[in-house]
């Protein structure tokens, strides 16, 4: 009896996942600043000031959680899956959404910026 293997088809090239990877890893590098910023606010900064334990709490909270989300999607991204392209799509977004409150900051723009561009190299189409 033969088997049949049941294959996926393949989202993305290879010149496309170069491209996303070095995206994600960009984001996931300023995340880790992020979360290195936030605790260093937190650890050093004015223990009676409410707004600066907050404002570590926060930076840190979210650059974890982008590192995270990050992290998953440069490891799910030699699959080439369908499922890949939205959690690309995901880690983009959510870098877009965690730049509104640091917009204050430099890495609130960063953010932003590789967030479109992961969102743009994941959602556009192929030319390979």
């Amino acid at each position: 009896m033969a088997t049949t293997s049941i294959t996926t088809p393949s989202v993305y090239g290879d010149d496309r996942v170069r491209r996303l990877r070095i995206a994600v890893g960009s984001l996931a590098g300023t995340a880790l600043i992020g979360a290195g910023i936030g605790l260093y606010v937190l650890i050093t900064g004015d223990t009676d000031d409410a707004g600066v334990r907050r404002s570590g709490t926060v930076l840190t909270v979210l650059s974890l959680i982008l590192l995270v989300a990050c992290a998953a999607t440069w490891f799910a991204l030699p699959q080439r899956s369908p499922a890949v392209r939205r959690a690309c799509a995901a880690c983009g977004f959510l870098a877009m959404i965690f730049a509104l409150p640091t917009a204050g900051l430099v890495l609130g723009f960063v953010w932003a910026v590789l967030g479109l561009a992961i969102l743009f190299l994941a959602l556009g189409p192929d030319e390979a």
